[in-house]
């Protein structure tokens, strides 16, 4: 998968427990440290907690696809990341770095979200097919120019700190498949 019209393709295979390639049995964590990092995620189960953690790293990459957790997901990164085909039964919380950081978000199902994009110029782009059965907290940071894009109605969205909505999610999702592909 290389360009985001193919991976947007990808048929979400997450509704159905132990249906995916990669079973965990118990917690998964993933954690990079410093510098550039690429990280791609794909048809993975997990039963308890998922932590996806690229550090504080300038150029990280993080592609998530297929993924099914059966507690909770933190995802703390920056810069570049895509998630789609995701289900969480608990909360998904997401922290972001103090950079530029530019995610998109599709075909996600969750009890709750809470995300935090802390400082730097931010954009989030949120599919129309994200189900979040809870409370959804949306905080673009300190950021002067953070922007929001939402093609979905989450009725119950707490959003704070962002001031426009001109995102590009495709252009955010070629650059992840790009960057993982380049690996």
């Amino acid at each position: 998968v290389t360009n985001a019209t193919t991976l947007l393709a990808v048929a979400d295979d997450t509704g159905s427990v132990m249906s995916q390639k990669i079973r965990v049995g118990r917690d998964l964590k993933i954690s990079t440290g410093a510098g550039n990092d690429k990280v791609g995620v794909l048809g993975v189960e997990v039963k308890r907690d998922a932590t996806l953690n690229t550090g504080a790293g300038r150029g990280d990459v993080l592609g998530v696809s297929n993924l099914r957790v059966g507690r909770n997901l933190d995802l703390i990164f920056g810069d570049t990341n895509a998630l789609q085909n995701v289900t969480v039964a608990g909360a998904v919380k997401i922290r972001s770095g103090i950079a530029n950081d530019r995610f998109t978000l599709d075909k996600i199902h969750a009890g709750s979200v809470d995300i935090n994009l802390q400082g730097g110029n931010d954009e989030i782009a949120i599919g129309a097919n994200v189900v979040v059965t809870g409370k959804v907290k949306i905080n673009g940071g300190a950021g002067k120019n953070n922007n929001i894009a939402s093609l979905t109605s989450l009725s119950r969205a707490s959003v704070k700190n962002f001031k426009g909505n001109t995102v590009n999610s495709m252009a955010i999702l070629d650059a992840v498949l790009a960057a993982i592909a380049s690996e």
